[in-house]
């Protein structure tokens, strides 16, 4: 069977006017991606979701790769909008200073932000309000139609060349791997907000696939930055 790796972008710019870039943390931990993978099998194609954060860890894993290769841009492997979800719960946070302010006089930010965040995501896959940009049906059939698409062009590639790629890395973000994964393993919304929660940044979830089927090999391995420090574990 053929290998597909989705990997969750490095440490994103949280708290700061413009999440969507990596923060130095997150071009490091994307680094030791690369360098980890230098005793890999290399992936036959690479696929980015169109997100800065996407394309800046893919950069600065080929930088540690040693290799740089092309790479496709799919707008289905985009994150669902953080912002409009917390703005749909919460009106005031539809100024993200706001709701930074908001959490900078909580005692604990962190544990504030997950029960906010927690809260805001409940509202959002309730499907019991239509204020949202994208609603969570939505995103989650925009996930799973863009693993259909990868899996389909391999096919096709196969059928014209005779020759299939057998390795694919997908940079993407942590909802859309928690979605594909509850679609793989069609487990519920609860498990898959959890899941969720749990993706570190540039961890690695390989799923297996051929013409008939897709199943989960493994889910949020980050051994690599396991292995450069308990600083490189984040969650962000």
């Amino acid at each position: 069977m053929a290998s597909i790796y989705l990997i969750r972008h490095g440490q994103a710019s949280w708290g700061k006017p413009e999440y969507d870039q990596l923060s130095t943390l997150g071009c490091e931990q994307s680094v030791i991606l690369g360098r980890h993978w230098q005793n890999m099998v290399k992936p036959d194609l690479y696929y980015s979701g169109g997100m800065i954060r996407h394309g800046k860890t893919a950069e600065h894993f080929f930088n540690g790769l040693e290799q740089y290769q092309s790479i496709t841009s799919h707008l289905g492997f985009n994150e669902f909008d953080h912002m409009d979800v917390l703005s749909c719960y919460q009106p005031d946070w539809i100024d993200q200073r706001k709701f930074n302010q908001f959490l900078k006089l909580q005692k604990n930010p962190n544990k504030a932000f997950i029960v906010e965040f927690t809260q805001a995501l409940k509202r959002w896959f309730s499907g019991d309000f239509s204020d949202y940009k994208e609603s969570f049906v939505v995103f989650k059939q925009r996930c799973s139609k863009a693993l259909e698409d990868v899996i389909k062009q391999v096919h096709l590639q196969q059928d014209a060349t005779g020759k299939s790629a057998e390795n694919i890395m997908i940079f993407t973000s942590g909802g859309v791997i928690a979605s594909i994964c509850a679609h793989v393993l069609g487990i519920g919304d609860k498990e898959m907000m959890s899941l969720n929660q749990q993706l570190v940044n540039t961890s690695v979830t390989k799923l297996l696939f051929n013409k008939d089927k897709v199943t989960l090999d493994s889910v949020n391995n980050y051994s690599h930055v396991e292995l450069a420090g308990s600083k490189f574990i984040t969650r962000k």
